[in-house]
């Protein structure tokens, strides 16, 4: 097609004036662009855009994200990343707000490790998510305290007295337990 345009070459060529005129031409019908074309790694360029961090990329979404045929919830095919996922993972504030200004973006959308965007954010800060108990001490300490009614034994804790005060569980002595059955 002659009148086909290919978005992927305009952004990795930063053609920002061929671009806006293409998608004039498109919006007119007098042309083809495929904005929800997937490359060769099943990215869009608007995943491609929303991944960078620099002022010109944010140009570039505020333009696509004017464009009507815009699917803003698609997935790339390694890890299950919208756009929305990949400005947040780099920590594209702007483009990010760009994105949730928009009322078709899905903020539960979850990728293939059922991650959501803003949970990937906040993998991505220091303190938001718990340590690696193995950078704490290994084996890692663990203790668990119970309290509460003890019928059926259900605190794992021998005799079933209800317990007013936490008590100590031996873990051991309820794994053992669990595997008996």
């Amino acid at each position: 097609m002659s009148n086909a345009f290919d978005i992927h070459s305009l952004w990795i060529n930063r053609s920002i004036t061929k671009a806006r005129g293409s998608l004039e031409r498109c919006n007119n019908a007098t042309g083809i662009i495929e904005v929800n074309r997937k490359d060769s790694m099943g990215r869009t360029v608007l995943q491609l855009i929303a991944s960078e961090t620099d002022v010109g990329a944010l140009e570039w979404l505020e333009l696509l994200l004017g464009f009507a045929g815009l699917q803003i919830n698609t997935q790339d095919r390694e890890s299950g990343w919208s756009a929305l996922h990949r400005a947040m993972w780099v920590g594209n504030i702007a483009g990010s707000r760009l994105l949730l200004a928009r009322s078709d973006v899905e903020t539960q959308l979850k990728d293939r490790e059922g991650l959501t965007a803003f949970d990937l954010y906040n993998s991505t800060v220091d303190g938001t998510n718990p340590s690696d108990v193995h950078s704490l001490s290994y084996p890692p300490r663990v203790e668990l305290f119970t309290w509460g009614s003890n019928r059926n034994f259900i605190l794992g804790l021998s005799g079933d007295g209800d317990r007013a005060f936490p008590e100590k569980g031996r873990l051991g002595w309820a794994i053992h337990l669990h595997h008996s059955h």
